[in-house]
């Protein structure tokens, strides 16, 4: 295994090998031929912890409900119990979804993987793609792992606590967590594409300083068409993933869009407490908890939307590159060809969406931040007159 192949699956490797172990996934990842494979074993283990979560998550939310429950915040409760229905519903129903479409999704990332390792073969001398390493180090390292421990940390910081509700967030938490790695089902698998049509684009800058005497003119005509056809390719499997995860990505946007509205919420109401019965610096720290939180709910919201953003960035990069190729080789006739890709590329729409419902881009984004601060200052009118 050379360094570049390294770099890209001693971290996929990890996450692909940890979701099996969890039975998130019903698949086997082979290091060595770098390939996923489907199994009668990983297929009923993975049954059976979704079975297992099914019976597990009501007994932990029950009593999670009776340790924290507070008669005087009506609406607090009520969110609270929402809370656990959606944790639960999203995780049995996610679960049982990747199994149902495991076939597909195995077929998918082998056909990703597979033309990685083309790609990765014919752009050997060229600059690697660090960009797309670090984005995946940095989901998984600091955006998951650093996040939830600061937040465990964090709610297990007060020593007046009973063990048993110590215990019973860490519990809960690790339930976020596999949140957490069910959505980055959809974030790697989109990252992997984006490696693919990055790959292409460095390939198409070489084409770009490409001397014209150095090859005849049919190797011009034979790169460019055949990096075309990748592009294509991997737009294609990039569309069917998202098709494939399209439910699973639904719910995750409805649960982070909750749990952020919850959030602030609750920090709201807890700030007002305690101005009422006089602030001090020592209760700031119960508002660490809500905000570490709130920020992996934000962030993971963000790696949501923005994966399949970068994605359509860099498919859309191919038609400057195909303009400068035109300029550079003027000489090869390569006009003719490149008008062809062009209006080809042009006619092709590619634009992740969710169920047809929404696109999946920066503008989901802004809409977002409104209809939470609109829902929020509902939340707290009626808060208001509640107290009043």
């Amino acid at each position: 295994m050379t360094p570049r192949w390294w770099r890209y699956f001693a971290v996929e490797g990890i996450y692909f090998k940890l979701i099996a172990w969890l039975g998130i996934l019903p698949l086997q990842f082979d290091w060595s031929t770098r390939q996923f494979s489907r199994g009668n074993k990983p297929f009923i283990y993975s049954i059976g912890m979704t079975v297992s979560f099914a019976f597990i998550i009501p007994a932990m939310s029950t009593f999670l409900f009776h340790s924290t429950y507070q008669a005087n915040e009506p609406i607090q409760t009520l969110l609270m119990v929402i809370q656990y229905c959606i944790v639960y519903i999203f995780i049995i129903s996610a679960k049982s979804l990747l199994i149902w479409k495991s076939e597909a999704l195995c077929v998918l990332l082998n056909e990703i993987l597979d033309l990685r390792a083309a790609l990765e073969r014919m752009a050997e001398h060229l600059t690697p793609d660090w960009k797309y390493s670090a984005l995946v180090f940095f989901k998984l390292f600091v955006v998951d792992a650093l996040l939830v421990t600061v937040t465990l940390l964090t709610c297990n910081d007060f020593p007046e606590a009973e063990v048993i509700v110590k215990a019973g967030n860490m519990a809960y938490f690790s339930l976020m967590y596999i949140i957490t790695l069910i959505g980055d089902v959809f974030v790697i698998g989109l990252l992997m594409c984006y490696s693919v049509f990055g790959a292409i684009n460095r390939i198409l800058k070489f084409l770009t300083n490409y001397g014209s005497k150095e090859g005849p003119v049919v190797n011009v005509n034979a790169a460019l068409l055949h990096l075309y056809m990748l592009h294509c390719q991997t737009s294609r499997i990039a569309k069917q993933f998202s098709v494939t995860m399209d439910l699973v990505v639904l719910q995750l946007c409805a649960w982070y869009f909750f749990m952020i509205v919850y959030t602030i919420y609750y920090v709201y109401v807890v700030l007002l407490d305690k101005i009422k019965n006089g602030f001090i610096f020592y209760d700031a720290r119960e508002y660490l908890n809500p905000l570490a939180y709130m920020s992996i709910q934000c962030s993971q919201l963000y790696f949501l939307v923005i994966t399949p953003t970068i994605c359509t960035e860099r498919v859309k990069k191919m038609l400057p590159l195909l303009n400068r190729i035109s300029e550079h080789h003027s000489k090869h006739h390569v006009d003719r060809l490149i008008e062809i890709l062009t209006i080809d590329h042009l006619e092709r729409d590619f634009i992740i969406t969710n169920n047809d419902l929404y696109s999946m881009n920066r503008g989901l984004l802004y809409g977002m931040i409104t209809t939470i601060g609109s829902y929020v200052i509902l939340l707290v009118q009626f808060h208001v007159q509640r107290e009043e």
